[in-house]
């Protein structure tokens, strides 16, 4: 009963904290969004979820999953490792930087109105990813609060900037230029309180930078799907029918937001111990009833509040909210595989490949296919994402694990073999 206890109570005091840190991100771009559309239309909030996502893109050369080694390093008791993960991350967003300059080029060759915020944007990728490892320093060290503080500030920050310039008369480009430069300048400045990670040491581990490298690549093609479905409802519709899907996507994700957050907290007890199937199987109930509940409840909000968009928006909301039990416990197992102490890294690498070739392939065939229920079928790509790597991630991790039981068992054979 006091272990009960006493796990209720670190719960109740650092989630909430946890739960902030996470929402505020979405929740900006999701009241931004809605500015935009308030203040000037629908079709300048779907290029903003567009700037967006082209952004996104850019910086998956800055090998994002690197901040996922960082927390499973320093949770070992290696803060060491962060001065060279952060410069190996600066070195080769470089390439990103290269490649938004080409995109900034075509675009300014078709006269899109995209073109001069894509050539700014461009030059601060080394800076926009990587400078957010502060988030990931102060979780494996516990210091929730001050993370939740300094997240919502920066994007509290962003989206009264956002209702100030719009208000006054700058257009929409204005602010994507601004919000993305203010975003990287706060990022700096709070990297600056860490001095103590950047004392030069070459006493790190050196599969970092494999780990880094493997965990990053396999990753970053997921991290494409998580734009690839705005772009293909862009390219099969428009930017209007985009602005609505992305509302109705953001409204779903609100609910999802919180799994990872609250998992957050729970890193170093996942460095030790693996979740149980008992564990995962109650996980997958509780949070399935959760979503449902919600699901039905948000129809009232979408009439109340958003009417306008409620025969399109909600369907595809409560595709999301309903998918909470399978998000949930795919959170859980791939972030087990990645933090486990005794865990190898290759067993979310392989899982990130499974769960990009399906989700690409499902992608592609509602491409090719497209329908009255494509927007349907495209929200359900995500709970989709979890489902597979759920199952992948158990694969590969019996599939690594019985290998490693017949390695000494076939190396005794050869020197039985060679004796004889």
């Amino acid at each position: 009963m006091g272990r009960l206890k006493s796990f209720a109570w670190y719960t109740m005091s650092n989630a909430p904290w946890a739960l902030g840190t996470s929402l505020a991100p979405g929740l900006s771009n999701y009241i931004t969004i809605l500015i935009i559309a308030w203040l000037v239309d629908l079709e300048a909030a779907g290029r903003f979820r567009i700037f967006l996502s082209i952004v996104g893109l850019l910086s998956l050369f800055s090998l994002e999953d690197t901040s996922k080694i960082v927390i499973r390093y320093v949770l070992k008791g290696h803060e060491e490792v962060f001065r060279p993960l952060l410069l190996h991350r600066m070195r080769w967003s470089l390439i990103g930087v290269v490649l938004g300059l080409g995109v900034s080029a075509y675009l300014f060759a078709k006269d899109n109105p995209l073109a001069p915020a894509i050539l700014v944007a461009s030059f601060w990728i080394p800076i926009r990813a990587p400078t957010e490892m502060y988030e990931q320093i102060n979780q494996a060290r516990g210091w929730f609060r001050l993370n939740c503080f300094l997240t919502s500030f920066k994007y509290t920050l962003i989206a009264l900037t956002a209702l100030f310039m719009l208000s006054v008369g700058f257009s929409e480009i204005d602010f994507f230029i601004a919000g993305l430069s203010l975003h990287c300048i706060v990022n700096m400045i709070y990297l600056s309180r860490y001095r103590d990670l950047f004392v030069r040491s070459d006493d790190y581990p050196k599969e970092i930078f494999r780990e880094s490298n493997h965990l990053s690549v396999s990753g970053a093609p997921n991290l494409l799907l998580e734009h690839a479905d705005k772009f293909l409802v862009a390219y099969l519709f428009d930017l209007d029918t985009l602005a609505v899907y992305t509302i109705a996507i953001s409204t779903g994700r609100l609910l999802l937001n919180l799994v990872k957050p609250t998992l957050t907290i729970y890193f170093s007890r996942l460095s030790r111990l693996e979740p149980t199937a008992m564990q995962m199987s109650v996980a997958f109930v509780a949070m399935t009833a959760v979503g449902v509940a919600v699901a039905v409840l948000s129809k009232y909000y979408f009439m109340e509040v958003l009417p306008g968009f409620y025969e399109t928006a909600y369907p595809i909301s409560f595709v999301i909210f309903a998918g909470m039990g399978i998000y949930s416990v795919g959170v859980l197992a791939q972030y087990s595989s990645i933090f486990f102490r005794d865990g190898r890294i290759e067993v979310p690498v392989y899982s990130n490949l499974a769960r990009f070739g399906i989700t690409g392939a499902y992608m592609a065939i509602l491409a090719i296919r497209p329908g009255e229920w494509t927007l349907l079928l495209l929200a359900a790509s995500y709970p989709l994402r979890e489902a597979v790597t759920l199952f992948t991630n158990r694969y590969f991790r019996m599939r690594l694990a019985k290998k490693a039981q017949q390695a000494p068992e076939l190396q005794t054979a050869e020197q039985g073999e060679r004796v004889s």
